[in-house]
């Protein structure tokens, strides 16, 4: 039997070609674009921007595309590899992923990748096309299947009982116990993807005094243009019903997991190294897998919550648009600029008020009498 599944990997076509099989060209590129800055003058390359999996993803890309062209006879050892990036192979390229039965997002993520890894390759080249055939974005050319959208939705309140759960199971614990400090900050983070509109990559650069902001009553979390996905200014105030939580990280569970690097990154792990993007990513689809039986993304939130909001306030269609910052044109007619602080107070509002039972749990664990 063992020899029969290694006979069958072995006929199993490749679908990536990896980088130390490309043509030396390509590798040659590849490996200039991505080399370290022999100087702080040195002018700044498109990888300089990127996290380490962007990279990945993009050399993952590129391989792919190499693999499609050769099966299909075309000659790949070109010296420049934009010369192998036209409308016809790209057409190929995502024919050949369609019938692999890759979804519309997939082949999506895709296409932005293999734009990405030609960034890095040649700069130089404009291949803006890739991301906008005939002028349209590709966001709109492969929309998201509704049936598979519909599978990938997380009701803001089933994470919510999973972030309290999480919290629960590390205040079992001793408090130094590095066990209980995982549980606790990935509880936390659970809670507030659950409440706030707030993307992974937005919530991993999260820095004392540059984006966490406690004003006693309140706690208010603010990130630039720079350090959100769409480039628009964010802040909202932490929920009252995670303020306990919130302190309670901030006051006990963090400094726990402080040696002595930069203390102002709020997310940590037990050994004192930072919490990042790719480790937060990582936790939430284990974590998810293991509480709820079925592994998902942390974009799933945001979904859930513009679910959950259209279920709560039918009259108000650009809630959810407001609260999430997208959808311009609906929040425009909708709400001024000055309304969206008030909006996300009234989506927490609508919210909080689906999980009493919870919110009351969770002052009675902290110590605290619900109100009546």
């Amino acid at each position: 039997m063992a020899r029969r599944k290694v006979h069958d990997e072995a006929q199993k076509p490749r679908r990536v070609l990896p980088e130390p099989s490309w043509p030396a060209a390509h590798r040659a590129l590849w490996a200039a674009g991505i080399a370290p800055r022999t100087s702080r003058l040195a002018r700044p390359r498109h990888a300089d921007t990127l996290r380490p999996l962007s990279i990945r993803n993009a050399a993952r890309a590129w391989g792919a595309y190499l693999v499609v062209l050769a099966e299909a006879g075309i000659d790949i050892a070109a010296d420049d590899p934009a010369a192998l990036v036209t409308p016809d192979h790209v057409a190929s390229f995502v024919d050949t992923l369609a019938a692999r039965g890759n979804a519309a997002g997939s082949i999506r993520v895709r296409l932005f990748d293999l734009r990405t890894a030609l960034r890095i390759m040649q700069p130089a080249q404009d291949l803006g096309w890739l991301t906008r055939p005939g002028g349209v974005s590709i966001n709109d050319w492969f929309e998201d299947d509704p049936e598979e959208a519909e599978k990938e939705i997380l009701d803001p309140r089933v994470l919510t009982a999973l972030g309290w759960d999480l919290i629960a199971s590390a205040n079992a614990l001793p408090a130094t116990d590095e066990d209980a400090l995982r549980m606790y900050r990935n509880g936390l983070i659970c809670l507030l993807l659950a409440a706030l509109p707030i993307r992974i990559g937005t919530l991993s650069l999260m820095r004392l005094g540059v984006n966490v902001f406690d004003h006693g009553a309140d706690i208010l979390l603010r990130f630039s243009a720079r350090e959100t996905k769409n480039r628009k200014p964010l802040e909202c105030a932490v929920p009252d019903h995670l303020l306990p939580a919130f302190r309670h990280h901030l006051d006990a569970t963090r400094p726990r997991m402080v040696r002595g690097e930069d203390d102002r990154w709020f997310w940590r792990n037990p050994d004192g190294t930072r919490f990042r993007y790719a480790g937060i990513m990582q936790m939430f689809r284990r974590v998810t897998a293991q509480k709820l039986g079925k592994e998902s993304g942390t974009h799933v939130s945001r979904h859930g919550m513009a679910t959950a909001l259209a279920d709560l306030a039918p009259d108000r269609p650009g809630l959810a648009a407001a609260v999430l910052g997208v959808g311009e044109g609906v929040v425009d007619r909708h709400y001024r600029r000055a309304e969206m602080r008030q909006a996300a107070r009234l989506a927490t509002n609508l919210l909080e008020a689906e999980r009493d039972e919870l919110r009351l749990r969770a002052r009675t664990r902290f110590g605290h009498r619900a109100s009546d």
